[in-house]
């Protein structure tokens, strides 16, 4: 979120063409935002802005409330940008010239130079807008670079307090018997297999054998493993069925299932609870994902930190009305 921001009024995206040209009486619009005093060009944000409408939009035209938070977004990103590009300057980083070479040929190698003469300052503009981009990358990885590893009582202290990544889920042995429906079937086939499957079901809780079954009637792959269909975590089998399965018991034989490919029959052979994997198992992965977040947070924390300390004022033309 930007701080210090004076938003005074707003217009909305689809007047935003009209509005770059002139504001109000025909006064010409030179500036997207001031920083510190600093004016930034409103033409290079418009470009921006507009060839992130089409490229975010394409289907059609989004509600107003998410136009402006696209709006908004935009414009936080580009506040972001110029005070980072200051912070590496500060931070004395530089960009490569084989970068930018190398990076310009690279997007530019599928245009003529017709295309390239076609646009004013053209390769002047693309190199500074790589040299930005690289620069505010350079900020990121150093500040991330410079991120302390974390000591084993930091890891162990994140581990006990998110379990939840460290929680091996509870998992369901299953066989399942699946007498197939093609998808052209009309509703009598449809009732004619779900009353064979009845019947099967019926045959399974007196003692027939489920692999036998499942060889003998089933359509699905696992039938050639007599309908194992192995360890399933909650969700792998999908609607109606993981419900009808997170119900049962282990031995317990489902009632006929109607699924997209036919009816299917489940048995529960086992299951394994959920639980919380010892600490020594998965130290290397509870530090990795720790140390994710650390840098993830000092990079949400430096550009907090910029835009505290900076004095940015946003064009009103640039931005919904902000209550």
């Amino acid at each position: 979120m930007l701080a210090k921001f004076i938003f005074i009024g707003g217009l909305s995206l689809a007047l935003l063409s009209i509005a770059y040209a002139e504001e109000g009486g025909g006064e010409v619009v030179t500036h997207f935002a001031k920083i510190d005093g600093v004016e930034i060009p409103a033409e290079v944000f418009v470009g921006r802005l507009r060839a992130g409408y089409r490229e975010k939009f394409y289907h059609g035209t989004p509600p107003k409330a998410e136009v402006e938070k696209f709006q908004a977004d935009m414009v936080e990103e580009a506040v972001n940008e110029v005070l980072l590009v200051a912070e590496a300057h500060r931070r004395e980083l530089k960009v490569a010239v084989d970068f930018i070479d190398a990076e310009y040929q690279r997007r530019t190698a599928d245009m003529s130079q017709d295309d390239i003469d076609a646009i004013d300052d053209f390769p002047a503009r693309l190199r500074a807008r790589i040299e930005t981009s690289r620069l505010v990358e350079l900020v990121e990885q150093d500040v991330v670079n410079n991120i302390p590893e974390p000591n084993d009582a930091q890891v162990l202290s994140y581990y006990e307090k998110t379990p939840e990544l460290f929680t091996t889920p509870s998992r369901d042995r299953v066989q399942m018997i699946l007498l197939g429906v093609p998808a052209y079937a009309g509703q009598e086939m449809w009732a004619e297999t779900t009353e064979r499957a009845a019947a099967l079901v019926a045959d399974l809780r007196e003692g027939a054998d489920f692999a036998e079954m499942a060889m003998i009637h089933s359509s699905d792959p696992s039938a050639a493993n007599g309908g194992d269909m192995g360890f399933l975590h909650k969700g792998m089998l999908g609607g109606s069925a993981d419900q009808m399965v997170g119900l049962m018991s282990p031995g317990d034989i489902s009632e006929p299932v109607l699924l997209l490919e036919g009816v299917a029959t489940f048995k529960l052979i086992e299951r394994s609870e959920s639980a919380l994997n010892d600490f020594s198992v998965v130290k290397d992965r509870a530090k990795s994902l720790l140390v994710r977040e650390l840098k993830e947070a000092a990079w949400v924390d430096l550009k907090a930190t910029l835009n505290l300390a900076a004095n940015v004022v946003i064009n009103p033309v640039f931005l919904p009305a902000v209550k």
